[in-house]
């Protein structure tokens, strides 16, 4: 009689180790499956991103934030030989640096249609923005207010830099640095509009571009 229970108490024990090994073999699988599979998605997917992002190389628009430059003469030392002799001198020399946007409004109209062989998508991108320049100098009053047309487009029309509504004109032709004066403690508004055209546009990553990119 004992022999029996005890019996029958082990067959339903090595029954419940068998189901509890199977469970554990189907947990096991499951897991490196979903691993495996997981992996082979995040592969796929990164492949394709790098697919895609080489599919549009070079033809991505991006709007480089302008800068406002203005020079100052700072001292410096050097030494130099005169009679034999070394000699430390006292000098000043003129650094360029960057005054700092007290502000921007960035507005872009995008109109998108397919190029002349329709195989890909080509965006038309009217920009408009607003910038915003205090002068926190106490003895600087002589800007450069640099404004870059997009980098990567096929097609720019009616660049144009205004201050105050009247339009500036560059420094020298090509280069895009347009001088200004504004007093300690002044003010000043910059508008910088255009149209272009190119085959990728999209968000903004300020402060140092705005990429102009389809998603």
């Amino acid at each position: 009689m004992v022999v029996g229970e005890w019996t029958i108490h082990y067959s339903k024990l090595l029954w419940g180790l068998q189901h509890l090994t199977l469970v554990l073999i189907l947990l096991v699988a499951g897991f490196f499956l979903c691993s495996t599979l997981s992996n082979r998605y995040h592969h796929w997917e990164q492949a394709k991103v790098a697919q895609v992002a080489q599919s549009v190389a070079g033809d991505k628009l991006e709007q480089i934030v302008p800068q406002v430059r203005y020079v100052t003469q700072e001292p410096f030392t050097y030494t130099t030989q005169v009679d034999g002799k070394i000699v430390k001198v006292n000098d000043k020399r003129e650094v360029n640096r960057l005054l700092s946007l007290a502000g921007s409004q960035v507005q872009v109209k995008l109109d998108q249609s397919t190029d002349v062989q329709n195989r890909s998508a080509v965006y038309r991108v009217d920009y408009s923005a607003e910038y915003k320049v205090v002068n926190r100098l106490n003895n600087i009053e002589k800007f450069f207010f640099e404004a870059q047309p997009p980098i990567g487009y096929s097609l720019l029309s009616n660049y144009k830099v205004e201050r105050d509504r009247t339009r500036l004109e560059a420094v020298e032709p090509g280069n895009y640095s347009f001088a200004f004066q504004l007093p300690p403690g002044e003010e000043a508004s910059f508008r910088v509009t255009y149209q272009a055209q190119g085959g990728h546009v999209g968000f903004i990553t300020p402060p140092d571009s705005y990429f102009l990119t389809s998603v």
